[in-house]
């Protein structure tokens, strides 16, 4: 610590650094609730990139244990930037008041607003830009910390080609979703490169087909955490495709 000074309500330090972290202006206040002010945290760490095989729901469930000190034992955070490799983010929590938190990175742009109400977490997605898929995402996500469940209603707009509403409903073991959209979808290959699904399938989903627009009615399903590789064989879907020519084999006439 650089400089500590012990005030008569509280604790102020100027710069801590450990290892993999760094703290700018800290300042503590303990009174019924803890007060936390900070006007720089930087983690010092490494991209850890592995592939999402499955999910593990108990790490899952650990954070949202610790999300329940927010409701609990804190009366206010506030961090100006967290900044964690190239990713810079804010922080605002206050008790019984709306907080949000705030983050940008050259790949996306999160802005949105979250608050405890009756032992739930409230977060309202004002707005969430993908930049290298063109996605946007707006809606309400509730989270039952208590007993890891959550609620969601999401508008999507993906690459300003597919507008769809999507619905998530999700428990300790599974996600279950449902999507519609009630405008006609121009072309889905934005949708299925989102997926880097295998080059066989994605013959089947686009180069055999040529296709006016799509009518989507509805795609529902739901995913195991421990078994995302199966959800394939959960997915069920309703949709129109309109002035179809679809081509079975390059040595057939298409149909």
């Amino acid at each position: 610590c650089s400089v500590f000074i012990l005030l008569q309500n509280g604790v102020y330090i100027d710069d801590i650094s450990l290892p993999n972290l760094k703290v700018k202006k800290l300042y503590i206040k303990w009174d019924k609730k803890i007060n936390i002010t900070a006007d720089e945290i930087k983690i010092l760490q490494q991209n850890n990139k592995k592939s999402l095989k499955k999910i593990d729901i108990q790490k899952i469930n650990s954070y949202f244990k610790k999300a329940i000190l927010f409701n609990t034992w804190f009366e206010k955070i506030i961090i100006n930037h967290i900044v964690f490799n190239d990713i810079d983010a804010s922080f605002k929590y206050i008790d019984g008041k709306k907080g949000f938190l705030n983050i940008s990175s050259p790949n996306f742009l999160l802005k949105s607003s979250l608050f405890f109400e009756s032992k739930l977490l409230n977060i309202q997605l004002d707005n969430f830009y993908s930049y290298k898929q063109n996605i946007n995402i707006k809606g309400n996500i509730i989270l039952d910390i208590y007993n890891l469940e959550l609620i969601s209603s999401l508008k999507t707009s993906i690459n300003n080609n597919a507008f769809l509403d999507i619905y998530l409903i999700a428990n300790k073991n599974k996600l279950f979703y449902k999507i519609v959209s009630d405008k006609k979808i121009k072309s889905i290959i934005p949708i299925v490169d989102m997926f880097k699904l295998d080059k066989d399938i994605r013959y089947w989903l686009v180069d055999a087909m040529d296709v006016k627009d799509i009518s989507l009615r509805y795609v529902y399903g739901w995913l195991d955490y421990k078994h995302i590789d199966q959800t394939y064989k959960h997915i069920y879907a309703k949709a129109i495709l309109n002035k179809l020519n679809y081509t079975y084999d390059t040595k057939l006439d298409n149909i």
